[in-house]
């Protein structure tokens, strides 16, 4: 079922996040990351969700999925912000569970609109990874 909604969604979200005026449906919490595959060298383009912070954005994914992997060590991504095309780094973030509970609680509380419980944090805390991207200075608000 979920590679069903990826399957759909996905090419969905990024029509929408490219239009001019329906973007802003998504764009509050919904970026495209465009990404380099290591091995490949092949241009991912997906949407993932974002918490910004000044010039740095918070992205969550499933440990399962593998294209995060492509920023281990930093690596160059590209993102569509508000359909402002944006450079920066991308990293993941290594950290303990606590740590790692902490961002995600933050995360989630900031994309939806119902409060995540520190039990429900931890449950997910373990099958998540953390991205932190840092923008470019000559392109940060």
């Amino acid at each position: 079922m979920l590679k069903l909604l990826i399957k759909i969604g996905n090419p969905l979200n990024k029509l929408i996040l490219r239009t001019p005026v329906l973007h802003r449906l998504l764009s509050g919490t919904v970026m495209l990351m465009t990404l380099t595959g290591r091995r490949s060298g092949r241009r991912i383009t997906t949407p993932v969700n974002y918490v910004r912070d000044g010039d740095t954005l918070t992205v969550v994914t499933y440990k399962s999925r593998r294209w995060w992997r492509n920023f281990e060590g930093g690596a160059p991504v590209t993102v569509l912000l508000r359909r402002r095309k944006l450079e920066g780094t991308a990293a993941p973030v290594i950290a303990g569970v606590e740590a790692t509970a902490e961002t995600l609680e933050e995360f989630y509380n900031c994309i939806s609109p119902i409060r995540i419980s520190p039990e429900r944090v931890a449950l997910l805390a373990p099958a998540r990874v953390v991205i932190r991207v840092s923008l470019s200075a000559d392109f940060a608000d």
